[in-house]
């Protein structure tokens, strides 16, 4: 009898270490594989659409005017033919 009880106390303990390693109570093996499939898509959909994001963004930097010609401010200041006076 007390073999019996030794057997059933470490049957026991072995399978709740390894019951706890893998999933819940009543719950189905299949459900974390479906998980991880999900977040496996939402991973990629995610990247589609940064590389989406990258790519209109490129295309708008490209549309992108060029800047307008440096104006001078100061040019109805200056005297005409650009000669510098010294004082």
């Amino acid at each position: 009898m007390k073999t019996l009880a030794v057997s059933a106390v470490a049957l026991l303990v072995l399978t709740s270490v390894s019951y706890s390693q893998g999933r819940k109570s009543g719950e189905n093996p299949n459900t974390e594989a479906a998980e991880m499939d999900a977040a496996a898509a939402q991973a990629i959909r995610k990247q589609k659409q940064q590389q989406e994001l990258d790519a209109a963004y490129n295309a708008a930097l490209k549309q992108k005017k060029p800047p307008p010609a440096p104006t001078d401010p100061w040019g109805g200041v200056r005297p005409a033919g650009g000669a510098a006076t010294g004082h």
